[in-house]
């Protein structure tokens, strides 16, 4: 129904703790590309088990023209996402998406979890998150290997409008901050 229904002065819409899953992203499909949602400025979909492809889906919708223009603030906390999840956001933002994003929350996920029988995190890429002036990273299980790389795309340039970095509750010592 949001789809046919969305309206062009909506700004604000949370979808938080719904059971959206991939499948949810993939029922608004016609909303985030269509001019039915052009002014919104806030979009939650936090705590649905979205996971990785659920995000790469997102990420793929918003590279497409006049997809979700105006969106300030993201969403995407508890959804089980990892690095590679992440990484799509960035890429499509590299592409044009999200021109207007400046605050992103991917807290409670697992960003920076790697499994030493499975090394599924992936590298690290956040180049394309340039405009961002808030990032959280809360609980994502991110150590200093994984500070050391954050601290290294920020060294490269990108992230530099960053005012605000939220990594409470991870697994950093010292070893991380001195990076």
């Amino acid at each position: 129904a949001l789809a046919q229904e969305a309206t062009p002065q909506l700004q604000y819409l949370d979808l938080g703790t719904t059971a959206l899953g991939y499948e949810g992203i993939d029922a608004l499909a016609p909303a985030i590309i269509s001019p039915g949602l052009s002014a919104l400025r806030e979009l939650h979909f936090d705590s649905n088990n979205i996971g990785d492809s659920g995000v790469q889906e997102f990420a793929a919708l918003t590279g497409q023209p006049g997809a979700l223009p105006s969106l300030e603030v993201l969403v995407f906390s508890a959804n089980n996402l990892r690095a590679t999840g992440l990484g799509a956001l960035a890429n499509a933002t590299l592409r044009g998406g999200l021109p207007k994003l400046t605050r992103l929350f991917f807290s409670a996920n697992r960003v920076g979890y790697s499994p030493s029988f499975a090394p599924a995190a992936g590298p690290l890429r956040l180049g394309g998150l340039r405009n961002l002036v808030f990032l959280s990273l809360t609980a994502n299980k991110i150590d200093d290997a994984r500070l050391a790389e954050i601290a290294d795309v920020m060294a490269d340039g990108a992230l530099s409008h960053l005012t605000d970095l939220y990594l409470p509750s991870n697994l950093i010592g010292s070893e991380g901050l001195a990076a």
